[in-house]
């Protein structure tokens, strides 16, 4: 599947989705549940919030496909 002449986004996007849930399904068999956004803060004046790593990749790879289904060029057009 790699091989093949996939657009670039399309291929990462496959990639970060893959990793993501598989970060979500290793914490849910670990833990029991996925931890979705944690709130982090210092000195009691900073509050930064915090999504987990598995939820940005999977978000990043979902723009990812959409980036591709707008702008990029149709690799496997009918002739």
């Amino acid at each position: 599947w790699w091989q093949r002449r996939e657009p670039i986004w399309h291929r990462w996007g496959a990639v970060l989705v893959a990793t993501g849930a598989i970060g979500n399904g290793r914490d849910r068999i670990q833990w029991g549940a996925v931890a979705d956004f944690i709130s982090v803060h210092y000195a009691e004046v900073y509050y930064f919030p915090t999504f987990n790593l598995a939820d940005s990749f999977i978000t990043i790879g979902v723009i990812c496909f959409l980036y591709q289904s707008i702008f990029g060029k149709k690799s496997h057009a009918k002739k």
